[in-house]
């Protein structure tokens, strides 16, 4: 049995990332679960686009409950999508949310609240939306027809299974008992900002992202029979970090502003009161826990809660 070249007889379209290398990210991998990528080169980009704007289906539910169940879909979404930052804040955002509706409006349907409480236990325990692409044709042995599934370590033990889990609260498990060393890529950018430093203005957009991916080949290569293996060459390495990827970019000037939108964001969402302030609240929040983990741009949704926190103070002015 070999890779297919479709998913479910349909062809998935290219997906490139912006590296030097210019190689392409399939969906298909031996032995990988298939992950909710959307129209998304990544699936974790799908889900930290989609967490933002459910606190909004739940404002818009509270006038016409059509909404409550159309947020059945972007859920859906983000649990397949199997990302961790994605499922973790998505869990954040739907813990404030439920306390907004049930401490500050004081009223919920409590069938409402099982019908979306079975949902997800539903899609969180069954294997009915998982399918595991078969292993390579090279780990085949064609004597008894079997097929064997390698794994590099538990972590990629756990991504690969079939059990949603597993793949989420399992890996988080895991990576928590081994603390920050787990974390490869925020201990080595600890290291890296230690070591070189940071500047009032920053070396700009893109290409801290080049330096960076150098001194991170340097730190992850080896030495295999007489030759030097780099892990990923020709990638340009994410900070994941968005405020890492500022103070780098952009330098303390760049990053002590854009503290100061956040600060600033804050006070005018959580000293003025309207029905859908809590809410904007409740998705500011959830970005600000996704730009821990994420640093690819500043996003749309970003831009969207500051645009709403200085309309509300204009509306009560």
């Amino acid at each position: 049995m070999c890779i297919r070249d479709s998913v479910y007889g349909y062809n998935d379209f290219p997906r490139t990332r912006p590296g030097s290398g210019g190689w392409t990210q399939p969906i298909e991998r031996a032995c990988n679960i298939l992950r909710n990528y959307g129209t998304f080169r990544e699936p974790s980009f799908l889900s930290i686009w989609s967490v933002p704007f459910l606190p909004y289906f739940f404002y818009l539910g509270k006038k016409k409950k059509v909404w409550y169940f159309l947020s059945l879909i972007p859920i859906l979404s983000i649990v397949l999508s199997r990302s961790l930052t994605g499922v973790m804040a998505f869990l954040l955002a739907a813990s404030l949310t439920l306390l907004i509706i049930l401490f500050v409006h004081r009223k919920f349907e409590l069938n409402l609240l099982a019908l979306m409480t079975l949902f997800v236990i539903v899609i969180f325990s069954s294997s009915i939306f998982s399918y595991q692409f078969p292993p390579d044709q090279n780990n085949c042995d064609d004597s008894n027809n079997e097929c064997i599934c390698y794994t590099e370590d538990r972590l990629d033990e756990l991504k690969s299974s079939t059990n949603v889990p597993d793949a989420t609260f399992g890996r988080f498990r895991e990576l928590a008992s081994q603390g920050l060393d787990a974390f490869s890529n925020t201990a080595f950018l600890f290291d890296y900002i230690q070591d070189e430093g940071f500047s009032v203005f920053g070396d700009g957009f893109g290409y801290s992202n080049i330096t960076f991916s150098y001194a991170a080949d340097e730190a992850t290569k080896k030495l295999e029979n007489n030759q030097i293996i780099y892990r990923n060459p020709g990638q340009v390495v994410s900070f994941n970090n968005l405020f890492a990827n500022i103070l780098m970019s952009t330098g303390m000037l760049g990053l002590l502003w854009f503290l100061y939108i956040l600060i600033d964001t804050s006070r005018r969402l959580v000293f003025r009161y309207t029905l859908i302030q809590p809410y904007v609240l409740v998705s500011f929040i959830s970005i600000l826990f996704i730009y821990s983990y994420q640093a690819e741009e500043i996003a749309a949704h970003l831009a969207i809660s500051i645009a709403f926190a200085i309309n509300l103070q204009k509306n009560e002015e």
